[in-house]
């Protein structure tokens, strides 16, 4: 009998444990900060669009189109809206900044200082924190923190313009305006500044077997004629997912933004090889992106 209760002991100690679950991880559906997920990047940059420049904006509509505070005329659809922030984030795990500084793409002296950004209310303090300087930022996936680089360039190596000369395949043609068919080469000269241009080439280039790099965007240049710019999600194979905003007045509801009649629109895309991208799916988004995202 001693032996039979000396193996039970012992067996039990090496049965598997139960994970004790916190109280603060059924806190996510009412303060979104749940950690991150691999996926939740661009979420919550969507979110941020729409919470720091989307809705303080709101009062400069009129009638589906934004108006300029400093001389009263609409913003046209590729021009920059100057009272909206831009943003580029590099996402990978915790190597990418030592591979980008050797290549001499970030040319930063200094070793970037990084900060947790585990949680939606982290990640978006940081970006408002530094949305006054130029740069871009780096978000390190495996760590779950984020930096600002100050200075960068689209260098040149010949696989990143041997990406930039194939961009038809990883960027759509309407990219830049909303209604167009085709991106001529002269049209991404001269629509395409350097953080589009290392947002589109860089995921393409640098992916390694050990390393899939992600890009995401805001940018601040007008799509449509509500007069806001786009977020981009980019990878190793292009566009992965776009969200923008639209005056949409006769939409029977889903506003992201109900008072000016403003939807949301998520394009995911898919690339047959060799082939150029293609919207696999539109959907309207709104009122909630957070929830939104969610349940995807």
């Amino acid at each position: 009998m001693a032996i039979f209760f000396y193996l039970l002991i012992n067996i039990t100690y090496f049965l598997p444990k139960k994970k004790k679950i916190s109280p603060k991880g059924y806190k996510y559906r009412k303060s979104y900060t749940e950690p991150m997920k691999s996926d939740e990047l661009f979420s919550w940059l969507s979110q941020y669009h729409l919470d720091a420049n989307i809705k303080p904006n709101l009062s400069s509509i009129v009638n589906g189109q934004y108006f300029n505070s400093q001389n009263t005329k609409p913003i046209e659809e590729g021009e920059e809206n100057h009272q909206t922030y831009g943003a580029l984030i590099l996402a990978d795990g915790d190597n990418l900044v030592r591979r980008l500084k050797k290549e001499r793409i970030i040319l930063d002296l200094s070793t970037p200082m990084f900060s947790p950004a585990d949680n939606y209310d982290l990640f978006a303090g940081y970006l408002s924190n530094n949305k006054k300087k130029d740069g871009a930022f780096v978000y390190d996936g495996k760590n779950m923190t984020i930096t600002r680089i100050s200075r960068y360039n689209n260098h040149s190596s010949p696989s990143m313009q041997e990406v930039r000369e194939n961009y038809q395949q990883y960027m759509p043609a309407n990219f830049i305006y909303e209604k167009a068919g085709e991106m001529t080469p002269e049209d991404y000269d001269h629509d395409i500044g350097t953080k589009t241009d290392l947002a589109m080439v860089l995921p393409v280039s640098h992916t390694r077997e050990d390393s899939s790099v992600h890009s995401y965007q805001i940018k601040a240049t007008a799509y449509n004629s509500l007069g806001f710019g786009k977020v981009a999600h980019f990878g190793p194979q292009g566009i992965v997912e776009e969200l923008f905003f639209r005056y949409a007045p006769e939409s029977e509801g889903l506003f992201a933004c109900p008072e000016q009649k403003i939807v949301g629109i998520h394009r995911v895309y898919k690339r047959e090889a060799g082939g150029r991208p293609k919207v696999a799916s539109e959907k309207v988004v709104g009122p909630s992106l957070e929830e939104y995202f969610r349940q995807k």
